[in-house]
């Protein structure tokens, strides 16, 4: 996705409200109400022993939460999105009781291994990848 859309779009030069941040993880997305206005997240780099700080950063228009299967609803749980029953448990304030976020998880995995051979690439799986 980086490499086909984002790196893309910042190099344009047409989207100076888009703002990248690496080495960094997201805990939770700041609501006002319902609305989700800002997004928390630290600093992966942190020194040995030191405690990471944690910053905030306030959306204008839209807050896109885009971080995996696994990912996503843990950032939504942890922002109060979620099953009532489970955020009440972990005394997480309830912002919307979804019960479906985190649940059902279902992924596909695929493992690639690279070879040498003499097969032309329409008899592997380099057209797919």
């Amino acid at each position: 996705t980086a490499h086909r859309y984002v790196h893309p779009l910042m190099a344009s030069g047409n989207y100076p409200n888009l703002h990248l941040l690496v080495e960094s993880t997201v805990t939770r997305v700041i609501f006002d109400d319902k609305r989700a206005t800002g997004v928390e997240y630290r600093a992966t780099t942190a020194a040995a022993g030191e405690e990471a700080k944690t910053h905030i950063v306030k959306a204008k228009k839209l807050v896109v939460v885009s971080a995996g299967a696994l990912g996503t609803p843990q950032i939504l749980e942890r922002s109060g999105v979620g099953s009532a029953a489970i955020l009440d448990k972990l005394d997480v304030p309830v912002v919307s009781d979804l019960p479906g976020v985190g649940e059902e998880y279902q992924d596909h995995h695929l493992m690639g291994y690279p070879y040498k051979t003499t097969l032309a690439p329409d008899q592997t799986l380099d057209g797919l990848l």
